[in-house]
């Protein structure tokens, strides 16, 4: 889930994420755990802004090697 550069800071990525947990929610969901990858400061710091915390890190794949960050939040 991303939002284009030119549209940020308008509140969508904030509208895009609550749409996710009240649906999550509805749906029975308890926590919701993100994936990260790359280095996207950005998005880790909207997220922990928004109350996902960090949940360290993940490889999800060998070759090529390729790690994640995960952040989660309970609903």
């Amino acid at each position: 889930m991303a939002v284009s550069s030119a549209f940020r800071r308008h509140g969508l990525g904030k509208r895009l994420v609550n749409e996710l947990e009240t649906w999550a929610k509805n749906h029975g969901f308890t926590k919701i755990i993100l994936m990260n990858g790359g280095p996207k400061e950005d998005a880790r710091a909207f997220y922990r802004a928004i109350g996902y915390l960090d949940n360290g890190m993940k490889v999800v794949s060998v070759e090529p090697h390729v790690e994640v960050f995960q952040l989660a939040k309970q609903l």
